[in-house]
């Protein structure tokens, strides 16, 4: 399913860090942490372009610390996990009120994820 991926510059995850940190290489796809599967956490993606820019705006205050990718996902998670986490990479976070928060709007979320090819400024 065609999807849109934010990822650094160096096309590590946004988010994980620690034991949880993904390495993307564009054309292979690629699976979460063995720890977040275990947990019920896959990887994140958007079902709009204009969503993952958004998300990327949002949650980083310069645009050179994000990258965008028309990616495509495989083995889709429905419906999410109850809700989106904020806190340690362990995992411990999971059952603590404070670190959980809503999903952003259009999340999706697959078993693995494939980089396509980096979405420029121009098709914003």
């Amino acid at each position: 399913m065609k999807c849109y991926k934010v990822v650094s510059p160096e096309l590590e995850s946004a988010f994980g860090q620690g034991k949880n940190a993904l390495q993307y290489k564009i054309g292979k796809y690629i699976r979460a942490a063995q720890l977040a599967r275990k947990w019920g956490y896959h990887l994140l993606t958007f079902s709009t372009l204009s969503t993952a820019r958004n998300f990327a705006l949002m949650n980083f205050s310069d645009s050179s610390e994000t990258r965008i990718f028309e990616a495509v996902g495989k083995g889709r998670i429905v419906p999410l996990p109850g809700k989106h986490f904020s806190g340690p990479d362990d995992f411990s976070w999971a059952k603590i009120p404070q670190y959980l928060i809503s999903w952003p709007p259009d999340t999706l979320m697959f078993k693995k994820v494939k980089l396509l090819k980096e979405v420029n400024d121009e098709m914003l």
